[in-house]
């Protein structure tokens, strides 16, 4: 793939990243107001721009590792790939460690005289103070994912001489710790029976916001990428040139490493 056709991948895809705003409101407002007669269409719509942010996040991840055989830097989608998962494994083990506390917590209230039958609000002054723990300790799984982006936005900013990538790192960052403060307040208050559970679910709105601007940056940064023009050097060339297996560029015959990617050519 060309630089081109990475840039409009990564652009196109960071475009329908924003669309999870939509989804983000939403889910926001269908919690204060909406009535129950409308979730159904609430969900179909939340439903639909949840999958686009999925297909733009893949297109993310396709024009990452373009640019990084581009400019010869794979740090470039290595970041976004061990923050992936790194960030992934960290949920897993946390939502695994906190399934076994919650269900060991629930069969013993259940043989201390708990019915099933409980009503709605009863189970969820019940979920809530373990909800809160596991809220406080996300968020933190969130800002790992974020420290690696900012990684590879700094790089790719270096790399394609686009300063807006460096700026969208630092919403990012300022997105998650804006996560993480909030999370762990909401935390305690629900641990202190202050708020309920759905109060909780709002605990990532706000940095969440502050993360989507940054996409808005990370889309016009794709699309104001410098793409180079085809070189003329091979004009000059004398005698018989060889081309790079890397990127395919036309080097001098005796050349040693790529004029364009900097690797190193073939015999």
């Amino acid at each position: 793939m060309t630089i081109q056709s990475n840039r409009t991948f990564g652009g196109i895809g960071a475009c329908l990243m924003l669309l999870g705003v939509i989804s983000t409101i939403i889910s926001v407002v269908q919690l204060g107001v909406l009535q129950s007669s409308l979730n159904l269409w609430t969900l179909i719509i939340a439903s639909v721009l949840s999958f686009l942010t999925f297909v733009g996040f893949i297109l993310f991840l396709v024009a990452m590792y373009g640019f990084s055989k581009d400019y010869a830097e794979r740090r470039i989608f290595n970041y976004i790939l061990y923050g992936l998962i790194i960030a992934v494994v960290m949920a897993i083990i946390i939502g695994i460690f906190w399934l076994a506390i919650f269900m060991v917590s629930i069969f013993s209230l259940f043989s201390s005289g708990l019915t099933p039958s409980a009503s709605t609000p009863q189970i969820q002054s019940l979920i809530t103070p373990y909800y809160a723990p596991l809220l406080a300790a996300m968020t933190v799984v969130s800002l790992v994912w974020v420290l690696f982006n900012y990684k590879a936005f700094n790089l790719l900013a270096e790399k394609s001489a686009t300063p807006l990538f460096r700026t969208a790192a630092k919403i990012f960052v300022a997105g998650g710790v804006v996560n993480v403060a909030v999370g762990v307040v909401f935390a305690v208050l629900g641990l202190l029976g202050l708020i309920g559970y759905y109060e909780m679910l709002l605990a990532s709105f706000p940095g969440g916001l502050i993360q989507y601007v940054a996409w808005g940056f990370v889309a016009k940064g794709f699309f104001s990428i410098p793409v180079s023009e085809p070189s003329n050097t091979a004009a000059t060339f004398t005698g018989q040139g060889k081309y790079c297996p890397h990127c395919g560029a036309l080097n001098q015959f005796d050349a040693v490493y790529c004029s364009r990617c900097g690797q190193q050519l073939g015999a």
